[in-house]
């Protein structure tokens, strides 16, 4: 990190920080329509705004993913995989740059969350199954239970980072 290191440490705490407020809100308004429908089908429409809560979830990720990526490290992916490549990069641990960001079982489950995110874009409404897009929202739970404790660690070494500044 070339310059004062918390120029680069103090505004990415505030986007993870951020971002963990926006993954709450969203898995809970997910988590709600969940239980709502548990006892019945849910309408075409109520099934797209299902999958654009499971997108808006993974894009809000994607973005701290992108800006550790830029910070941290030399920069996100290039190329026709980089969304994968990015995904998986952030279970690595770069010595002298930065711990994980997520665990590999968060990265593991993600995968589905990012498959799911780019059928959504390129899908009509129609297209929408409910039973695959219920399986990701039973899922959502225990994957944002696993993200938010990865997203709390990583922001732990930024705040251990901060602190040996002078």
């Amino acid at each position: 990190m070339p310059g004062d290191p918390r120029a680069v440490l103090e505004p990415l705490r505030d986007a993870l920080a951020t971002t963990r407020v926006d993954l709450a809100q969203l898995a809970a308004r997910a988590e709600a329509f969940r239980a709502g429908t548990s006892a019945r089908t849910p309408s075409d429409i109520e099934v797209y705004g299902a999958g654009a809560l499971l997108h808006g979830i993974y894009n809000t990720l994607e973005r701290l993913m992108e800006r550790v990526a830029r910070d941290l490290n030399s920069g996100p992916p290039a190329g026709p995989d980089w969304h994968r490549l990015l995904l998986r990069s952030m279970a690595l641990d770069k010595p002298g740059h930065r711990p994980p960001l997520l665990g590999d079982a968060a990265v593991a489950a993600l995968g589905r969350y990012l498959g799911f995110r780019h059928l959504f874009r390129h899908l009509y409404v129609l297209d929408l199954r409910w039973d695959e897009v219920r399986l990701l929202l039973d899922g959502l739970a225990p994957l944002h239970r696993d993200v938010d404790r990865d997203l709390a660690r990583f922001d732990a070494f930024l705040e251990a980072a901060m602190a040996s500044q002078p």
